[in-house]
């Protein structure tokens, strides 16, 4: 499986290396390539480019990391944890940015959530974060030019 992967993920990096803009634009619509999202067009070419291709790394980073989450919380860890109510209501306010309610008796009892699903909603947590920091960087770098430009 992995080497089906690695074949497609050359095939999605010579797609975008090879295909114009607009047609990336376009093929940005369709769900599979709904990474190619990220893709501005209004940035030179060789920019928009490089920020598709890290913007790609880093999803299928966080793809495989996802992905051996059974393998790193094998059913017995499932077992032997117990996510509290409490905990997902940290996690949830965290999450949004906001502040926890206080916390309450009820908070102690189990919220039925495993502990693999837990480390797989972290994983694809951080991978949006991941992502989010390519763009930022992406942006900085196009800023930093336009501003050099307009010297």
């Amino acid at each position: 499986m992995a080497k089906k992967s690695q074949k497609n993920s050359k095939h999605v990096a010579d797609l975008i290396s090879s295909a114009t803009l607009p047609a990336l634009t376009l093929l940005a619509q369709v769900d599979k390539f709904a990474f190619l999202g990220v893709l501005n067009a209004a940035k030179p070419e060789h920019q928009a480019r490089s920020e598709l291709l890290r913007v790609r790394i880093v999803r299928e980073k966080g793809d495989t990391i996802i992905k051996e989450v059974p393998v790193y919380v094998p059913v017995q860890a499932d077992a032997a944890c117990s996510i509290n109510r409490g905990f997902v209501r940290l996690h949830d306010a965290a999450a949004a940015g906001e502040l926890p309610e206080p916390a309450r008796d009820a908070d102690a009892a189990s919220a039925g959530i495993a502990l693999s699903a837990v480390a797989g909603t972290v994983a694809a947590n951080y991978q949006t974060c991941h992502k989010n920091a390519e763009k930022l960087r992406a942006l900085q770098v196009w800023v930093s030019e336009m501003a050099s430009g307009t010297k």
